[in-house]
């Protein structure tokens, strides 16, 4: 039988090609869209990590000049945007205050390649004092002030990157740690070693890992693991604190060559067997008090916890010098033995 004029038929390998064809145009499709969705994928992680590389490097880098970028919560959300994108700026911190302008003589050196100021007390021991995160010796008067004024010999560090002291860069403790190290060495008699922040995880790894000694440690707000206190900070611009606070925890430590995520100043506290006192605020929004608390609990030595109410990431002193002077000489008096003739025979008339 003939077909009819003007119908076509399609000879079955014909069709059988044009499937195969249709098949094949959907695989190629397919590979097509998962090689760009890869892609895509791939060039979002590399300009994250970019993002994140570049915030990390502004953070621990101190800028040469240009306005410190204000705390998040001061920040508008259009500003946080900026930030997010941009990193925040910190000039290199710099000296805002002598000794002479409270009433404090010392002298100022150079000790172990960092600048200190030293004023001499009355043969009660020496109290080291060490800064936070972008701040200076400065930043310690008043507190050196107290301290001195009960018979203890002050010395007031500035960190590398801070100050008098030369450099530009913060490891935020973890290279600090060996500064506070190499200091404690060279003093003899009570050493009692004080810590604001940074400088109080600086201190806990000293002791703990680098085998640092001293008879005390006074610690204001010490952050229990730095991706925490980053997460913090991630928290405070109304962000998640993960995955940002690991990211920035990474390439922070491989732009300064040491492991962020070993940054643990609540493990290096299971190593301090030296009577300590731990200061911190109530409404801390960078280190959480609950934080502090397990820094207390992994101590292996014994130790005192002092909350001051209403108070944030702060130096505490200026929060309630009152409870401050009435915590640390009270804690020094009863932790560390006094010699004989040494200090005020009464702390009445000390300034607050």
């Amino acid at each position: 039988m003939r077909p009819s004029a003007g119908r076509r038929v399609r000879a079955p390998g014909a069709e059988r090609a044009n499937c195969a064809y249709a098949r094949v145009e959907v695989l190629v499709d397919a590979r097509d869209r998962r090689h760009w969705a890869l892609t895509a994928v791939c060039t979002v992680f590399v300009l994250a990590n970019g993002v994140v590389a570049a915030h990390a490097w502004r953070f621990t880098h101190f800028a040469a000049d240009g306005m410190k970028t204000a705390n998040p919560e001061a920040l508008s959300w259009l500003q946080r945007i900026g930030v997010a994108f941009t990193g925040v700026v910190v000039p290199r911190p710099e000296l805002t205050r002598e000794p002479s302008a409270v009433g404090l003589e010392a002298v100022a050196s150079l000790d172990d390649g960092v600048s200190t100021w030293t004023a001499t007390g009355s043969g009660r021991g020496t109290v080291l004092l060490f800064h936070g995160y972008g701040a200076t010796r400065s930043d310690l008067l008043d507190e050196a002030v107290v301290l001195h004024g009960a018979g203890w010999t002050t010395v007031l560090v500035d960190f590398p990157g801070s100050g008098d002291s030369p450099g530009d860069v913060t490891t935020l403790g973890w290279a600090e740690a060996a500064v506070v190290a190499a200091l404690t060495t060279q003093r003899r008699g009570p050493v009692v070693l004080y810590g604001k922040s940074m400088g109080s995880a600086a201190v806990l790894r000293a002791m703990g890992s680098l085998g640092a000694h001293a008879d005390a440690l006074v610690l204001e707000n010490p952050y229990d693991r730095l991706v925490t206190t980053v997460g913090h900070r991630f928290e405070a611009m109304g962000l998640s604190a993960q995955p940002g606070a690991a990211l920035l925890t990474l390439w922070g430590g491989l732009s300064l060559g040491f492991n962020g995520f070993a940054m643990e100043p609540v493990e290096f506290a299971t190593g301090v067997d030296t009577p300590t006192l731990l200061l911190t605020g109530e409404a801390d929004p960078r280190v959480h008090l609950s934080e502090v608390a397990s820094i207390q609990k992994a101590l292996a030595g014994p130790s005192e916890l002092v909350v001051f109410p209403r108070a944030g990431h702060v130096g505490l002193f200026s929060a309630d010098a009152g409870l401050w002077r009435t915590s640390v000489l009270g804690f020094l008096d009863r932790e560390v033995p006094k010699i004989p003739g040494s200090g005020p025979e009464s702390h009445g008339h000390l300034p607050l």
